[in-house]
């Protein structure tokens, strides 16, 4: 069901239903099992055989198209670009861990693909904070990060930009060409 839900929603998200493309390759077998067995047993007659000979090749055909996906979705997954809030975290955790465990808030620029707020942590940026330097994620953005005695902020240089005095006097830790992190 969510192979064919999914399949007909022509959503880009093609591996939430990777997991019923075992069962779909078990199923077309056994089916394709079938089809050949009957074949056998058929009657020479060429109108049975030559229709049955065709809904093999489509369920084959059909097949091979959902396994020639999975492995260039595959592809795209092992060789995807980290995005520069990711390269930020990185450059944050290659400098040692006095910073891990702490409350760590974000202000970036939104882009054509955001669905959240300037404030708000992206999925893929959490999961990325989290692995590099054992962050706690937070949603507030400048605001909340001025509240929280002792948190950080990744902070894009747009943003530091349009809220230079709310950010004065506080201690810059790192910077690269995109971003500041600063400690409250």
């Amino acid at each position: 069901m969510p192979f064919i839900m999914y399949s007909l929603s022509s959503t880009g998200c093609t591996w939430y239903y990777y997991p019923t493309i075992i069962a779909l390759i078990v199923a077309a077998s056994a089916l394709l099992g079938k089809c050949i067995s009957t074949l056998r047993a058929m009657p020479k007659g060429v109108v049975k055989k030559t229709s049955l000979a065709a809904f093999c090749a489509v369920l084959l055909c059909g097949l091979t198209y959902q396994v020639r996906m999975i492995g260039q979705n595959a592809d795209r997954v092992r060789h995807c670009a980290e995005d520069k809030t990711q390269q930020a975290l990185r450059m944050w955790f290659d400098r040692g861990s006095e910073y891990t465990g702490r409350n760590a808030y974000i202000q970036e620029d939104l882009t054509e693909t955001s669905y959240r707020d300037i404030g708000q942590w992206e999925q893929a940026d959490i999961l990325a904070a989290e692995l590099f330097a054992d962050f706690r994620c937070q949603d507030g953005g400048i605001e909340g990060f001025l509240t929280d005695s002792g948190a950080l902020l990744l902070v894009s240089r747009r943003q530091y930009g349009e809220h230079i005095q709310a950010l004065d006097g506080k201690r810059v830790l790192l910077q690269n060409e995109e971003y500041f992190v600063f400690e409250n």
